[in-house]
């Protein structure tokens, strides 16, 4: 697969249906935190070339070894998408007709990407000011709760609290500086359990994680897994939440924790609050969501060796085959097609022997020569290519030489040979060819 953008999109999927498939077996094994790990590690597969990077890393590892330790003899492929590739000649570049397609799709992703970016951030700047206006701040005995809570959490971002008409349940929103709202007539008695879900909210980086899930949405609007993954993650980043606010409560805590949840979603909260805000609960909480939110409060997680270890192999090995499945769009630059000292294409079988022409020539396979001119091929010609090989000299400082070999063809109407596949490379310690007119 030739399209980085699309095995970017399969990672990231692929990571997702793992998930998915084993959640079944780890939904009681696997904590939260862990849950939550996974989901964002598919978002990163969905914004990062994971893929890429590995044939960055392989290409410095081939440039080390060839520096290190040069072979006597070199044999190896490289394949050619004849469907995705770009020829580069001089100010002159060309593209396959599937790569310009390909580019063209790029372009519109960026720009849905652009446009769906902006107009979030458009919007939530809209509803800090909006909050501003309704909300004032409160410094009460809930504010040095919220302190204490903060210091016990080892948190040092910044939190302020306010209350606001704007919200009818607890919620929390901010980048950079983070706000954590409460109704303005709010009293509860677990509000301590409370401060601490949203203090968490701010320390695990919530609000921030949900703008890169919107840059994939917008990047990968054609793949429904994206939307999937919006939702499982809006999920179980509460129940890490949940699992922070809960630590170190007895049953009786834990109970009452619950019973917050439960009398907090029957509360309706705005569109703006439930789009823009980590909130405690919210009205597109299914009963589903508050049943197994509570479940995994009251219930302790079992651990599993097995089950852990199986899975992570699965993984790794899902998004190992993914990144193998990429293969780097072929980039053909025109100057390559002349050696140091000696470069000819020869139509039909391959002829190898110690003799080589200085200069750029193509023989057919009836024995009649063509001579390649050096000066820029014409770029009007309606090409007619015949089939060939093509043999490229190379000296090496240190008295050797290297000979490449390529399948590649060459127009009949204008000389124009275009560079194909690299099949065979030989290295010589020392170079004994023969420059000249074959006798």
């Amino acid at each position: 697969m030739d399209n980085i953008g699309f095995v970017m999109s399969l990672s990231g999927s692929v990571v997702l249906l793992v998930y998915i498939a084993a959640y079944p077996f780890i939904k009681n094994i696997f904590k939260a935190k862990w849950k939550c790990y996974i989901l964002r590690f598919s978002i990163i597969c969905f914004l990062v070339p994971i893929p890429s990077l590995y044939f960055v890393l392989k290409g410095l590892y081939n440039r080390i070894l060839t520096l290190t330790n040069r072979p006597q003899l070199i044999e190896k492929r490289i394949n050619l998408n004849k469907d995705f590739y770009i020829f580069i000649n001089n100010n002159e570049i060309q593209f396959s007709k599937f790569q310009l397609i390909l580019n063209l799709f790029y372009i519109v992703c960026f720009i849905i990407a652009s446009v769906v970016l902006l107009l979030e951030i458009y919007k939530y700047i809209g509803l800090r000011k909006l909050i501003s206006k309704c909300s004032y701040e409160n410094i009460s005995d809930e504010y040095q709760l919220l302190v204490s809570e903060k210091n016990k959490m080892k948190l040092k971002k910044k939190a302020s609290l306010q209350k606001s008409k704007f919200v009818s349940t607890p919620s929390t929103t901010g980048v950079f500086h983070s706000v954590i709202l409460l109704p303005y007539k709010f009293d509860d008695k677990n509000l301590r359990g409370i401060l601490r879900h949203e203090l968490a909210h701010i320390k695990h980086n919530d609000t921030f994680w949900y703008f890169l899930i919107i840059l994939a949405i917008g990047i990968h609007w054609f793949n429904p897994f994206t939307y999937i993954l919006f939702y499982c993650m809006k999920e179980v980043r509460e129940q890490y939440c949940d699992e922070v606010a809960v630590e170190g409560l007895d049953q009786i805590g834990k109970i009452e924790y619950c019973s917050s949840i439960i009398n907090l979603s029957k509360r309706n909260t705005t569109k703006e609050q439930d789009s823009f805000m980590l909130g405690y609960v919210s009205n597109i909480d299914t009963k589903g969501r508050i049943k197994r939110r509570i479940s995994l409060i009251m219930n302790r997680t079992k651990k599993n060796k097995i089950i852990f270890s199986l899975f992570v192999f699965s993984l790794f090995m899902a998004v190992g085959f993914t990144a193998n499945l990429y293969k780097p769009t072929m980039v053909i630059y025109a100057s390559e097609k002349i050696g140091a000292d000696g470069d000819e294409f020869i139509a039909g079988e391959l002829i190898v022997d110690e003799f080589l022409y200085a200069s750029d020539y193509f023989v057919d396979e009836y024995g009649n020569t063509f001579s390649i001119p050096d000066s820029e091929l014409k770029v009007s010609c309606v090409h007619n290519y015949i089939q060939g090989n093509r043999k490229i000299h190379y000296k090496i400082s240190n008295g050797g030489c290297d000979l490449k070999y390529y399948d590649s063809k060459r127009c009949t109407m204008c000389g124009k040979v275009m560079l194909g596949e690299l099949f065979k490379t030989e290295t010589y310690e020392k170079c004994s060819h023969r420059f000249g007119e074959k006798e």
